[in-house]
């Protein structure tokens, strides 16, 4: 039996829904990291508490392998994924071209993140892009919504943001507040928050969500 869709399971409010995140290993997947990542990804596939898959994209700026081969595997065999995709390594261009290549393989969930500077690369540091952030990357996939013409079947994604509440100061969590905003009004359908351990500032993003009228889930991370 297909499992329900990560949208399907978010919007039934009588149900706690879990995603798991799968960091991508280095190498190539016939590597012992590889197999090991793959035996534990295809092992959560088959447990029928798991809505998603959530892949990351060069996690802390590293290079991995790519999170949409993994996605369309895990898809294959009926489950749900979140694809992460981070700025941090395509123009405009090389992110709307990815949009039409995961529409292609059948990825609907997406997360948009800026994305980690590059912390390492060939022969040196890798160059930085970040032509746009998290909100222009929100709103450029919002927008394949109403593009196209003679009746093409758009993309149509289900798009992830994230926030950051875990700040020990006022003026550095204020901030994030406003760009969540910005990001929920750009096309954000559910929220992911980044890793953090205080119970105070999981219960103040909450109630200032309510407050700012940002009417969308909220996943929040354990590790």
């Amino acid at each position: 039996m297909t499992k329900p869709t990560l949208r399907e399971r978010l919007a039934a409010a009588d149900e706690f829904v879990t995603v798991t995140e799968i960091v991508p290993w280095r190498g190539p997947a016939a590597d012992r990291a590889g197999r090991a990542e793959l035996a534990a990804a295809h092992a959560l596939v088959d447990d029928p508490r798991i809505a998603a898959l959530s892949i990351t994209d060069g996690a802390g700026g590293h290079a991995m392998a790519s999170p949409v081969l993994l996605a369309e595997e895990f898809l294959a065999r009926g489950q749900d994924v979140i694809v992460h995709v981070a700025c941090r390594d395509r123009s405009r261009n090389g992110l709307l071209s990815l949009a039409w290549e995961l529409e292609r393989r059948g990825v609907r969930n997406v997360l948009a993140v800026s994305g980690d500077h590059p912390v390492e690369g060939f022969e040196g540091l890798s160059r930085p892009v970040f032509d746009v952030d998290s909100v222009g990357l929100l709103a450029l996939y919002h927008g394949l919504d109403n593009e196209g013409s003679g009746g093409a079947v758009q993309p149509g994604f289900y798009l992830g943001c994230a926030v950051s509440p875990f700040k020990r100061l006022e003026a550095e969590v204020v901030p994030q507040y406003l760009k969540l905003a910005l990001k929920v009004r750009a096309g954000a359908d559910f929220v992911i928050p980044q890793l953090g351990y205080d119970a105070r500032a999981w219960d103040e993003l909450l109630h200032w969500m309510r407050r700012a009228d940002l009417r969308v889930p909220v996943l929040a991370s354990v590790y």
